[in-house]
């Protein structure tokens, strides 16, 4: 699900300020099912999955169960680009005859492919006419796909209660952990092999956390409040290797571990002040408490530590192996929610709410790890107003929005003690309005539209790398007897991309659209085994666009005016076709 809005006191997490994405696991169903999967489509891509749901078990029916595992491999649009996706997920739920629900989920999805650190293709391949050249076949290449790969894993389990505790209370209750691996590894130039062309990298962590929240409903308002607690213990290096037989230099790029704990309470009060006018005004205290471990490194981050580094062996000799270093970030975010229903089926809205995010671990990443002064987590100061409409054939909604942020950090020079200092490189401020409609036109179809207007720009006026002008999508919707069908159509504005040096506005990207369709058919009791067979059939890049969508500057000065032929762009995938049968019995 997707919220558009900033966000008020009880949304946990940070840098909500624009808006959050929520994945919430699947609705169990009261009948028992199993579907059996199986896809095929464009570059040798398969998919096979199985799914049981259990329906409603146990003494009273008031258990379920559902699980899920599916494998997916394909060769890639791009030359040895290769994929290998396995997944499995289960969730458990039990209802008391209370009507308290405990449930239980858990899911793990380990991926592989071989992917360059720095992906596109060359500009003067594009100009070529070759959208696909990504890496090699021959070993005695650089590019070679032996040598750049991803393996990355992933693992998620919560254990959540909701319960009414009487006089009104309900508790909601859940405690997690989620694991993200990600070891990469990728031959780090375009030109040679050696003993220290290649890098070993990792970036993960081991996160724990409970979420709590707890709500009042009265005849005059709703309150809520509750506590986030997480933990997240993290790991990442980069070392120099041998691509040929990943044997790493003694002495890495950088080396560190850090722990975070976050601590974010809240407290909201939704008030009726008439039948149709409610008010919501909230607060929530954000902690965030940063502790690290540095190790020795050749100089890419916090250097030897009083130690030497011989560039021949790749060795550090003295110094302190490692050094320790904790900070932490405080805030106060209040929110404000107001909410009219002009008439039953249309409302208007306005928000405003305070949002922040802390800054990148790699401050840390200079001479010793000295830091002064230590930089403040970034705010976002958020406005919206809209309004949304419904009729039996037609559902509008549109909304204005205004959110400021605080700019980047840039580092200063380091003073006469060492320490390097940040300053906030100014403001951002991205605004606009949006709209959406969904009409429907009778005899099983329905057209959907949604356009974005607005901007996301510096104080100079500059726009921000990779925001576009505007947005559209137009979708023309069939279902019925069986048959569910679109055609739709994205487009996506001018924007720009960054110069190497870091120049704003150096590279234009044109608009570009992209047009999709599928065609489903279901047919209901297929044989007397089976409750129903599912055909799905689709196309991607219906009309085999393959427009640019970023460009990375390979040389210094190198821009739309002037580019260079080494210039990395990123194209969109051609034409690709899909046919998925599954089958419920």
């Amino acid at each position: 699900m997707v919220d558009r809005s900033p966000g008020g006191a009880s949304t946990f997490g940070q840098a909500t300020f624009g808006g959050s994405v929520d994945f919430r696991s699947r609705v169990l169903e009261a009948e028992p099912r199993t579907s059996v999967e199986l896809s095929s489509g464009s570059w040798n891509t398969r998919l096979i999955g199985l799914e049981h749901e259990t329906g409603q078990i146990g003494p009273d029916g008031k258990s379920n169960l559902l699980f899920n595992v599916h494998e997916m491999k394909s060769d890639g649009y791009q030359t040895f680009n290769l994929q290998d996706r396995k997944a499995v997920s289960g969730k458990y739920q039990y209802e008391n005859t209370g009507g308290s629900t405990f449930t239980v989920f858990a899911s793990y999805l380990n991926l592989k492919n071989n992917t360059p650190s720095i992906k596109g293709i060359a500009r003067s391949s594009y100009t070529a006419g070759d959208y696909i050249t990504l890496l090699s076949g021959d070993p005695t290449k650089p590019n070679y796909y032996g040598y750049n790969f991803y393996d990355i894993s992933t693992d998620f389990v919560y254990a959540g209660i909701s319960t009414m505790l009487g006089g009104g209370w309900k508790l909601e209750d859940k405690v997690y952990t989620y694991r993200y691996w990600n070891k990469q590894n990728y031959n780090n130039s375009a030109t040679v092999i050696t003993t220290t062309s290649a890098i070993d990298k990792l970036n993960s962590y081991t996160t724990f956390g409970n979420l709590l929240r707890l709500s009042n409903e009265t005849d005059i308002g709703t309150l809520r409040t509750g506590l986030w607690l997480e933990r997240a213990d993290s790991r990442r290096y980069q070392i120099p290797s041998d691509p040929r037989t990943w044997v790493d230099t003694p002495a890495p790029n950088f080396t560190e571990t850090y722990q975070t704990t976050t601590v974010q309470p809240y407290l909201e009060y939704e008030v009726k002040v008439g039948k149709d006018l409610k008010v919501t005004p909230g607060v929530k205290y954000a902690s965030y408490k940063q502790d690290f471990v540095h190790l020795q490194d050749n100089g890419g981050a916090v250097g030897t530590l009083g130690g030497v580094y011989n560039a021949a062996t790749g060795t550090i000799t003295g110094g302190a192996p490692s050094l320790v270093n904790s900070i932490t970030y405080t805030d106060v975010m209040p929110s404000l929610d107001v909410h009219y229903n002009i008439r039953p089926n249309w409302s208007v809205y306005g928000q405003y709410a305070i949002g922040d995010q802390i800054p990148s671990t790699s401050v840390f990443d200079v001479k010793n790890a000295l830091v002064s002064p230590a930089p403040k987590a970034t705010k976002a100061t958020t406005t919206q107003v809209g309004t949304v409409w419904n009729a039996a054939d037609l559902t509008l909604a549109a909304d204005v929005y205004h959110t400021k942020l605080d700019g980047a950090y840039t580092a200063l020079p380091p003073d006469s003690a060492g320490n390097v200092g940040y300053v906030l490189s100014g403001t951002e401020v991205n605004q606009g309005i949006e709209a959406e409609a969904n009409f429907v036109l009778g005899a099983g179809f329905s057209l959907y539209a949604n356009v974005t207007i607005g901007s996301l720009k510096y104080e100079n006026g500059q726009w921000v790398a990779g925001a576009p002008n505007t947005t559209q999508a137009l979708a023309l919707n069939y279902e019925r007897n069986g048959w569910a069908a679109s055609l739709s159509a994205n487009r996506v504005g001018r924007l720009y991309n960054d110069a190497k040096d870091g120049t704003h506005e150096a590279f234009v990207i044109d608009p570009v659209t992209v047009a999709n369709l599928y065609v489903n058919y279901t047919i209901k009791k297929p044989a007397d085994f089976a409750k129903q067979l599912k055909l799905q059939f689709g196309v991607n890049n219906l009309f085999d666009s393959h427009a640019i969508v970023g460009i990375a500057s390979a040389t210094a000065g190198s821009s739309s005016a002037a580019p260079s032929a080494k210039d990395l762009l990123t194209v969109t995938p051609g034409r690709n076709v899909s046919l998925t049968a599954t089958l419920d019995f």
